[in-house]
C-alpha cells in the first residue's frame, strides 16, 4: 500500500483540473506502479473522489474537501472502508 498527498497518475486527476497547473499536483508514477507489486494507492490534494482498478492495482481517493465545497465526481463517503491484501 502506498499513501501520497499528490495524484500518482493523470488518470487519477479529475478532467475539470486538466491544465497548465496539473503538474503541480499530479506525478507520472505509472512506471513505479508497474515495477512493484503495489495493491493499493491512496491520495488526496485534488478534492475529487475516485475508486478504480487497473489490473492488480486499486487507486482510491475519498476526500472530504473544504466545508461547503462542492466536489466533482462521487461524494465523500465517511464510512468508506478499503481492505488490503484480500
Amino acid at each position: 500500500m502506498v499513501v501520497t498527498h499528490h495524484v500518482p497518475c493523470r488518470e487519477g486527476a479529475h478532467p475539470d483540473y486538466d491544465g497548465l497547473l496539473t503538474c503541480a499536483f499530479v506525478s507520472d508514477l505509472m512506471p513505479l506502479m508497474a515495477a512493484h507489486p503495489i495493491d493499493l494507492w491512496i491520495w488526496g490534494h485534488t478534492h475529487a473522489n475516485l475508486d478504480l482498478r487497473r489490473v492488480r492495482l486499486r487507486m482510491v481517493s475519498n476526500q472530504r474537501g473544504y466545508p461547503e465545497e462542492r466536489l466533482p465526481g462521487p461524494e465523500f463517503d465517511p464510512a468508506k472502508v478499503v481492505e488490503v491484501g484480500r
